[in-house]
């Protein structure tokens, strides 16, 4: 697994109600609608620079999943999409 850690980028402002979350990127002026499993891992991120294998673990125990290698393409592909909104960031 690739051992590259992301943090969330600076100057995201969130908003969050119980059936949806906003994210408004200060830098690009773009606005996200996340979903839920989007936006938890997102706040994955808020909590400390993050790894795919430390999301896969996350995931798995959050979401009750047992099957790693289905996670860890699904958030690959997660977070290459944060990444080219400009929601995340690597960690150098």
């Amino acid at each position: 697994m690739n051992s590259q850690k992301w943090r969330v980028h600076e100057g995201l402002l969130w908003e969050k109600w119980p059936d949806e979350v906003i994210v408004f990127n200060l830098v690009s002026g773009e606005t996200h609608q996340l979903n839920h499993v989007a936006s938890q891992v997102l706040s994955w991120f808020e909590l400390s620079p993050q790894t795919i294998e430390d999301l896969v673990v996350k995931y798995c125990d959050e979401f009750g999943v047992a099957e790693k290698a289905e996670v860890e393409q699904l958030l690959s592909r997660l977070l290459e999409e944060f990444d080219d909104l400009g929601l995340v960031e690597p960690v150098e």
